[in-house]
């Protein structure tokens, strides 16, 4: 049994530094750094999770 939760990247606000290397990388423009964070446009969000792969800082994980 599932529980229906959508399968979304998260970005711990804490943990990012705001290198912009997810803005860079993601080919939907789904995601930018505001105030030196990243913010997710879940909207645009594939959920592929190549941003979890090129993030230095490992702030972007899959939600749980």
């Amino acid at each position: 049994m599932t529980s229906g939760k959508k399968r979304r990247v998260v970005v711990d606000e804490g943990e990012c530094s705001g290198c912009g290397k997810c803005e860079d990388m993601c080919p939907h423009d789904a995601i930018h750094v505001i105030d030196e964070v990243a913010v997710i446009d879940y909207d645009h969000c594939d959920a592929l999770g190549g941003c979890i792969k090129t993030c230095p800082q490992d702030a972007i994980s899959w939600n749980k």
